[in-house]
């Protein structure tokens, strides 16, 4: 039973990551170069997830999204990651400086306690990134990129500002004061994650509430 078990957590993982569904034990690691790059591992779960939004969308006799919009929304995304491989990663550089310099007190890496603590403090952080997103200029000119489409499909989520990381890093510069570099960028990756499905209109009769919930 114990081996079913492992054998259908490691199959269904890369889709329980995309909901953050996924344990401490799962996706803890000491060192920042252990750390997996999860959004590069989930980009057939991002096609797989537009393609069903596609499908469901047209079972329900509603528009699906323009082929044209949605390319235009994965072009962008594209080049974000290919800016990611060419530019210094200024956020968790200076996130490291910040704990290796400043840090209060040093949460174990492996301890579960810091994974769910970082779950939360990680929100916190990007909370108050998008409101400033939205509020100040210099931050909504990064930020505006990923509002630029007519549509608001899965296809949207990957319209990102190759910009914004330069802007965005600032906000979780408090939590390097207890969290360790390589959770942080665990937990920066599951949350990027979590936000793709989110992006999407299709509902299901009867789960209203879960919209409430979870977003």
């Amino acid at each position: 039973m114990e081996n079913v078990t492992s054998t259908v957590l490691e199959a269904t993982r890369g889709v329980r990551l995309m909901f953050y569904l996924v344990s401490p034990s799962e996706a803890t690691y000491e060192h920042l170069t252990d750390v997996p790059n999860y959004t590069e591992l989930a980009i057939p779960y991002f096609m797989g997830l537009m393609l069903l939004e596609a499908f469901v969308l047209a079972s329900q006799n509603k528009r699906i999204p323009r082929v044209n919009d949605t390319v235009n929304s994965m072009t962008l995304g594209l080049l974000l990651l290919i800016s990611q491989l060419m530019v210094i990663p200024v956020g968790i550089i200076a996130y490291s400086w910040v704990y290796n310099n400043f840090c209060l007190y040093k949460l174990p890496w492996q301890s579960p306690w810091t994974w769910w603590i970082t779950v939360i403090a990680f929100d916190c952080g990007y909370y108050w990134f998008h409101r400033m997103a939205h509020e100040i200029n210099l931050f909504w000119a990064a930020h505006q990129t990923h509002h630029s489409s007519e549509e608001y499909n899965l296809s949207t989520a990957l319209r990102q500002s190759v910009i914004q990381q330069f802007t965005s890093w600032p906000f979780y510069l408090p939590i390097a004061l207890f969290i360790p570099p390589s959770i942080f960028l665990i937990h920066r990756q599951l949350n990027l994650l979590y936000q793709f499905w989110i992006h999407t209109e299709v509902g299901v009769a009867g789960w209203a509430w879960l919209t409430y919930l979870l977003m």
